[in-house]
């Protein structure tokens, strides 16, 4: 959801830093213009149906930004130095809330930069006892509103950048706040690669999170196919506050080389279901009106289920153009 345009939100008027409640703020200084900006332009709560009238939305929403104002400022007190919190009126603000896609952005009443695994897990625990809505951002490619982006508290990761590559194991790890064009760059001199994003401009940690598809998938799998370990941090209820939480390190394997098929099986039966349920609410989903993903499809999908009345035109091309299969990584031996 767009609130206005950028400049006019965190444009800061003289009268937020004179320590004084003038007439146009709902508090003193930049805490009382942030709640009042954000809520005069927050549709969200303008149009809410519980609310007979604006004037009583917009209480709700200054009552609602000012409690998270209260939340951000106990997590800047409690993180280290290494993390910071930003609030509109601040300069790395912006960058901390900005997506690729504009409107994929919200305005947040405040965003969290953490710089270690330890400030993380602090930030969530704050969150988790407080129930604020917060937001997690990695690289921000998402197109969605609300996926990485909130209007409570953003957790944005860009600080975690670090890339380190371990030749004996033959492995890398990567921050969650890089892109991997970041990642590409830095592997590229030493002669090696990872199962990573096609599009550069994509982060690290959403595309594995999502599964992952590559130009290497056909030969390795999907990126997350590939990931060993991950470095895990959360709300830690039961640690005595004197006692720095630790991150956990998770390592993914399957039990049985069998539980590929279970696990295949399981996702065709899920598919089919939901199918059969859309068919049944009346949803025209077959056909032409069909939306094929080829990129994502199982194995065994028949190619005329992925391509439609496009197949003999591919085959053609790839016939044409790529008789001895030198596209075969990339899918084209399919044809």
């Amino acid at each position: 959801m767009v609130l206005c345009n950028f400049d006019e939100l965190l444009s800061a008027p003289s009268t937020c830093y004179d320590n004084i409640r003038n007439l146009d703020e709902a508090g003193v200084g930049c805490d009382g213009v942030t709640c009042s900006r954000i809520c005069d332009r927050n549709e969200k709560y303008a149009v809410a149906s519980d609310y007979k009238n604006a004037a009583s939305a917009k209480g709700v929403c200054l009552d609602k930004c000012k409690t998270i104002l209260a939340i951000c400022k106990r997590i800047e007190n409690k993180i280290s130095s290494a993390s910071e919190v930003f609030y509109p009126f601040d300069v790395e603000y912006n960058n901390s809330i900005n997506h690729p896609l504009g409107t994929s952005s919200a305005f947040s009443i405040c965003t969290v930069e953490p710089g270690t695994a330890y400030d993380v897990a602090r930030v969530l625990t704050i969150i988790r006892e407080t129930q604020v809505p917060f937001g997690i951002k990695g690289g921000g490619h998402s197109f969605n509103p609300g996926f990485s982006s909130t209007t409570g508290i953003l957790i944005a990761m860009s600080r975690f950048r670090q890339i380190t590559y371990h030749p004996t194991s033959q492995t890398v790890e990567l921050g969650a706040g890089l892109l991997w064009g970041d990642v590409y760059q830095a592997l590229d001199p030493l002669g090696v690669t990872v199962v990573g994003g096609r599009i550069s401009s994509v982060g690290v940690a959403g595309l594995i999170l999502g599964g992952g598809y590559s130009w290497k998938s056909n030969q390795y799998g999907l990126s997350i196919d590939n990931a060993i370990e991950y470095e895990v941090s959360g709300a830690y209820p039961h640690v005595p506050s004197s006692t720095p939480p630790l991150p956990m390190i998770i390592q993914f394997s399957w039990a049985l080389p069998s539980d590929d098929n279970v696990f295949i099986d399981g996702l065709k039966s899920a598919t089919k279901a939901i199918r059969q349920a859309a068919f049944a609410n009346g949803q025209d989903v077959g056909g032409s009106k069909e939306i094929l993903y080829p990129n994502n499809a199982l194995e065994d999908t028949p190619l005329e289920q992925m391509y439609g009345k496009n197949l003999p035109k591919l085959r053609r091309i790839r016939q044409e153009w790529d008789p001895n299969n030198i596209m075969c990584l990339c899918g084209g031996f399919k044809f």
